[in-house]
């Protein structure tokens, strides 16, 4: 068996693992037609997946590194900041302050446990 082959097999093995555990044990369907292989140490690739964005960035301090990046997706950026919205517009003129700032809290502390 040649590198080539020995590779794409260890490929072909590992994304029937992932997809074995995503449709197994978390209990997710993979859309087969959505689902692709992305090669995050290209410049500018980034994958989303569950409400994250994955990404790799340069390193913070200058030096000559990259990090993976975890961060909410701009999707679910935009989701929080319309269900803030939501919870803080002007229809909502009539609840008082402290019971709108328990909602906004308990929105925030579950949306954070999730994505923090």
């Amino acid at each position: 068996m040649t590198s080539w082959s020995w590779a794409r097999y260890q490929s072909r093995r590992l994304s029937d693992w992932i997809e074995g555990t995503l449709e197994g044990r978390f209990r997710l369907t993979v859309n087969r037609e959505k689902t692709r292989i992305v090669k995050l140490h290209l410049p500018g690739a980034s994958l989303t997946f569950l409400g994250f964005t994955l990404r790799y960035d340069h390193d913070r301090f200058g030096r000559d590194r990259r990090y993976l990046n975890v961060v909410p997706s701009v999707k679910a950026q935009a989701r929080a900041r319309e269900k803030l919205r939501e919870l803080t517009g002007p229809q909502r003129n009539f609840v008082p302050i402290p019971q709108m700032i328990h909602e906004v809290n308990r929105w925030l502390g579950g949306w954070g446990q999730y994505f923090l």
